[in-house]
């Protein structure tokens, strides 16, 4: 079976309410991965990793018997096991550029850090496809029969430049399907966090004179990409939002989202942007705009894209 494709709000919709959910938030570890906030790849950096595991049942025995039982997970091993991954991913001997120099194209992605992460959990990347894994599928940590939904972030908190640092979340939903049980649809969203840019935009005439501070949210779902493009893309954006004059965010928005579908068909060798839908959410906010209140929001989520290709649950 293909898992399929889908958003994150579809894969926790299709889940439904956890009937018991063990997580782990913002577990620290330096990732040898990635792009730093200046583009440079292969560079250290922090990262900080959310795990959360929904089960299939309540916890039933654990809670009757006060004792750790295959319906639950020790979140103490939980997050040895994620940093044993990273572990095993910043030992890998560094790639070789082209200038017999370490840092290359060949450096672990974002993308390449997270599989590492899930493999270590599961036996299997985030797309549940054994085949085009280049890692190794040795004997998961979890037994999927008990899960449900799981959903990961990894988050590096200093590549961006103006943001609060850039994230990206894998779900999976899990169950039974023809000849198993196993992923039916999985989840993957990059997240440019709260881009702080001195930007002209408002309707009152003292608006239309001097900058304002708009925080920026950017969340691109659906997406596939291989490639780690993120810091091109928080330049598309702050460029978009310095170079303002929208008297409405509703309009600075959609600017937004019309720069950011381009640059990912730009930059991305894969199919996200064109055969697959890229579902793209923007949030503004104006912290200085209403003296009462900490500030208006306005949000939109707008697709754009080909029509996103299915497999058969």
């Amino acid at each position: 079976m293909v898992p399929i494709l889908s958003t994150q709000w579809e894969v926790r919709a299709i889940a439904g309410e956890p009937k018991a959910v063990v997580r782990v938030r913002n577990l620290q570890a330096i990732v040898q991965g990635g792009t730093d906030a200046w583009g440079r790849p292969g560079k250290a950096q922090p990262a900080l990793i959310s795990a959360e595991i929904s089960f299939m049942h309540p916890f039933g025995t654990v809670c009757s018997s006060d004792r750790l039982s295959a319906e639950t997970v020790h979140y103490g091993q939980l997050s040895k096991a994620i940093l044993e991954a990273i572990d095993d991913l910043n030992n890998e001997p560094p790639p070789t550029g082209t200038d017999n120099q370490p840092g290359s194209d060949a450096s672990p992605t974002m993308k390449d850090v997270l599989d590492m992460i899930w493999a270590r959990l599961t036996g299997l990347p985030v797309d549940g496809n054994a085949e085009e894994f280049s890692g190794s599928l040795e004997t998961p940590f979890l037994n999927l029969l008990f899960i449900r939904f799981m959903s990961i972030t990894l988050t590096f908190p200093k590549a961006s430049l103006l943001g609060e640092g850039v994230s990206l979340t894998a779900s999976t939903l899990y169950g039974p399907f023809a000849g198993g049980y196993g992923c039916l649809r999985y989840a993957l969203s990059l997240r440019l966090m709260n881009l702080k840019v001195p930007t002209l935009v408002g309707v009152n005439p003292n608006e239309r004179h001097n900058k304002q501070f708009v925080v920026a949210d950017i969340e691109l779902d659906n997406f596939i990409c291989l490639e780690d493009m993120y810091t091109d893309l928080e330049k598309g954006v702050v460029s978009t939002m310095s170079h303002s004059s929208f008297e409405t965010l509703e309009a600075l928005g959609a600017k937004i989202t019309e720069v950011i579908y381009r640059e990912v068909k730009l930059l991305s060798s894969g199919d996200v942007g064109r055969d697959v839908e890229l579902p793209i959410r923007v949030t503004l906010e104006k912290p200085t705009a209403v003296p009462m209140a900490d500030c208006p929001v306005v949000e939109m989520r707008t697709t754009h894209g080909g029509k996103v290709v299915e497999g058969a649950e």
